[in-house]
């Protein structure tokens, strides 16, 4: 079992007062639909939420995104879940912004530079057959005719198959920091592939096949002690300072745990940690968007899901 590097005076993550999640994000959608004349509507009351949850946020997020302050109402619903989350010693809790401006040194880093070629053909799986390069422009076509991506998927792997081509991704020069490195839909493994050279910070170090993996190349650099995120994220904003000295790093925000809260903790903790970052340090940031996420529909992807429903077989 990895034992996680804790500071000395060890704290964790934690949502104030020792609340729930559920009873932190009732009290948070409460105040902002109390701050919108848009959302007074919503009965967010805490029976109603248990009790019609999916309905009630569908709407909420409906009357959100018809709203000419939608971006306003987005800034206060993140505002208040991350005020609801603090860095917790004993009984005492301060907000996590301010327990990250308190530096600590950078974790001792450990490099491996990997043996194989450099070079990644993105390409995707569909009924059966791999598509790759230019043939991701045919694939795009034929999923924006059935419907089955929006146009904007469509373009995107169009404009994916004209760049590449048939040639690989090569991410030599590249240096990005992957925060969960290790988690399951953490493109990780991509990166290396094509030569990138990747800020490892989880709490499970790298596999030792991957540091033996001749068909991964690029760099990798971990934390001698694997850095939890919850228990020491002045640690991992250490690490990410100390990599970032030579230049601007691309960020993968991809931490996920469940149980405790730790959903809601670990984002909040992955998202002040890139706050604190100075800006010349940051070239950009990734992070997963959960499939579950209510999102605005273009009037094409409204018809196309019609044509879709209307179309839907039998069975």
């Amino acid at each position: 079992m990895t034992t996680a590097r804790q500071p000395d005076g060890a704290g964790e993550v934690a949502l104030a007062a020792g609340q729930s999640a559920s009873h932190a994000f009732h009290a948070v959608l409460g105040a902002v639909a109390r701050g919108f004349d848009v959302l007074r509507f919503a009965d967010v009351s805490r029976d109603r939420l248990r009790r019609d949850y999916a309905d009630l946020l569908a709407r909420v997020e409906v009357a959100r995104l018809a709203s000419p302050a939608a971006t306003e109402i987005t800034a206060a619903f993140l505002e208040g879940l991350s005020a609801s989350v603090v860095w917790q010693t004993g009984d005492d809790e301060v907000p996590l912004a301010t327990a990250l401006q308190s530096a600590v040194p950078a974790p001792p880093l450990q490099r491996r530079e990997l043996a194989g070629p450099p070079g990644w053909r993105p390409g995707l799986i569909y009924r059966g057959r791999r598509w790759q390069g230019k043939e991701l422009a045919a694939l795009a076509a034929e999923l924006g005719e059935r419907g089955v991506v929006s146009q904007a998927a469509v373009a995107s792997l169009r404009t994916m198959s004209v760049r590449l081509g048939d040639e690989a991704l090569d991410l030599r020069g590249r240096r990005i920091a992957m925060l969960g490195a290790n988690a399951e839909m953490a493109p990780t493994r991509l990166w290396l592939r094509a030569g990138a050279e990747i800020l490892w910070l989880d709490v499970a170090p790298p596999p030792d096949d991957w540091l033996n993996d001749d068909t991964l190349a690029g760099t990798l650099v971990w934390p001698q002690r694997p850095v939890d995120l919850l228990r020491d994220p002045q640690g991992a904003l250490a690490a990410l300072r100390a990599f970032a000295a030579t230049g601007p790093i691309d960020l993968g925000l991809y931490a996920y745990a469940p149980g405790r809260a730790r959903e809601l903790r670990l984002t909040a903790a992955m998202n002040a940690i890139v706050d604190a970052l100075p800006r010349e340090c940051v070239a950009s940031v990734t992070m997963l968007v959960s499939p579950t996420t209510p999102t605005r529909l273009s009037p094409a992807d409204v018809v196309a899901m019609q044509r879709r429903l209307a179309d839907r077989p039998a069975w």
